[in-house]
């Protein structure tokens, strides 16, 4: 038997052993994590282990939320006819008091109120507003899951440090594997090659598989607690409104420190809406902008059309005076869809020269976000945009600006853009109230 056949063999056993000893990991403890982990489980600890990988799952923030006000540090005013389920700081102490993801909550709360000191409603802390938001809750999830790891319910994190050097680990096994192949396979074909390929991707799923972080037994008897309850919970909801006539809707309030706050009031808006203060009350508002305006021309798009549309009239005529009227039938089909457009475009234009060719619109800033589009030359291209609320709520404003305007906006602040309503253009952008300017 060859040699190279025993280090493959080898090698395998090797790393075999330490993807085991990876998947059944325990948690690191310090006396500072035992110190921490003293006294029962947190609800958003329990929320996280049932939610299992699920990091969009709004019951974990919900359930800081629900510590908080049970604490005494944040106020939650049940919902009315005007206004949504309301939470603001009742006692804010110092961050080192609290937990890593509990001060991580309160502080979130506190920028998004801004300058105004309103409450701000319940579901406006879930990540919907700008990136900046996206990446404060993935951040709190991991926090909450470090939570759940210093009281021994889940696995240490296994970062990239450890990460590489089993997966280099796991590639080269994989080439001794495949050359121990070769010594089978005499003729010369692509198999070694294919061996190496599939054992590549299969070491690198085992390893994907065996790095994932899971609960430990105490965990996994929290997680199926957890889950337990919230099926109770389903099915009893699930009673009540069979029970009811179709006109009425009865739903279990959930208690927020002694505030007894609906199920659907727990719930982030749907995908095309945000929250916005602008005006003094909060409202929702709905990104999907009927009235938009570039910081870019819109001359190029229109001269494009009126050139392919000249040089096919031309060509139509030149065959129609040579007496080529098959050609010119075809030319005349293919002229006819740029001379409706541009027909549109002309009418659009002397409909909006009743309008002004200068505005100023003064609103708050409700959303930013980017979208990155790839070329066919294989480069790509960033777009910018931003929702505004003008105080038309629930309809908005939609700004497609450049890079330099974009990265000087925050979420909340509020600015006087000059347009163009003719052209829809933007010709300034500058801000009404910004404190640290």
């Amino acid at each position: 038997m060859p040699e190279i056949v025993f280090v493959a063999i080898g090698c395998v056993a090797v790393w075999s052993g330490a993807l085991l000893q990876l998947r059944l990991r325990k948690p690191r403890w310090t006396a500072v994590d035992i110190a921490n982990a003293a006294g029962p489980v947190p609800e958003a600890v329990r929320a996280v282990l049932a939610a299992g990988s699920d990091r969009e799952d709004p019951a974990i923030l919900n359930a800081a939320i629900r510590e908080l006000a049970e604490a005494g540090v944040l106020y939650v005013e049940p919902a009315d006819s005007q206004h949504p389920a309301l939470v603001h700081p009742a006692a804010v102490p110092d961050a080192s008091a609290l937990p890593e993801y509990q001060a991580s909550v309160v502080a979130r709360l506190l920028h998004r109120r801004g300058t105004s000191r309103m409450p701000v409603p319940l579901t406006a802390l879930q990540p919907s507003e700008d990136p900046t938001a996206r990446t404060w809750h993935r951040e709190f999830y991991r926090q909450v899951r470090r939570e759940a790891t210093a009281r021994g319910l889940l696995q240490s994190p296994f970062g990239h440090r450890e990460f590489w050097p089993m997966a280099a680990a796991g590639i080269v096994t994989s080439g001794f594997c495949a050359s121990a192949v070769s010594h089978y396979w005499r003729p010369q074909t692509a198999i070694p090659m294919v061996a190496f390929i599939l054992l590549t991707l299969l070491s690198l799923g085992a390893l994907q598989w065996a790095a994932k972080a899971r609960p430990t037994p105490e965990g996994r008897a929290i997680a199926a607690a957890a889950r337990s309850d919230a099926r109770m919970l389903r099915q009893q909801r699930q009673t009540h409104e069979q029970n009811q006539n179709q006109n009425q809707h009865q739903q279990t309030p959930q208690n927020f420190g002694g505030t007894r706050v609906l199920s659907n009031q727990l719930q982030p808006l749907p995908a095309n809406q945000v929250w916005s203060s602008y005006g003094g009350t909060w409202h929702p508002l709905d990104v999907n902008a009927r009235e938009t305006y570039s910081i870019g021309s819109s001359g190029t798009p229109i001269a494009l059309l009126l050139v392919l549309a000249l040089v096919s009239l031309g060509g139509a005529s030149a065959s129609l005076h040579i007496g080529d009227r098959t050609n010119a039938a075809a030319i005349a089909v293919f002229v006819g869809l740029p001379v409706v457009v541009v027909l549109g475009v002309v009418g659009s234009a002397l409909r909006r020269r009743k309008l002004p060719k200068r505005a100023v619109l003064r609103g708050q800033v409700a959303k930013l976000w980017s979208i990155k589009r790839d070329n066919p030359d294989g480069g790509s291209n960033t777009h910018y945009f931003c929702t505004l609320d003008v105080g038309r709520a629930p309809d908005s404003v939609r700004l497609r600006l450049g890079s330099a305007m974009y990265q000087r906006l925050q979420v909340g602040d509020e600015v006087d853009v000059l347009v163009n309503p003719r052209r829809k253009r933007i010709k300034d952008l500058r801000f009404v109230l910004r404190p640290d300017l």
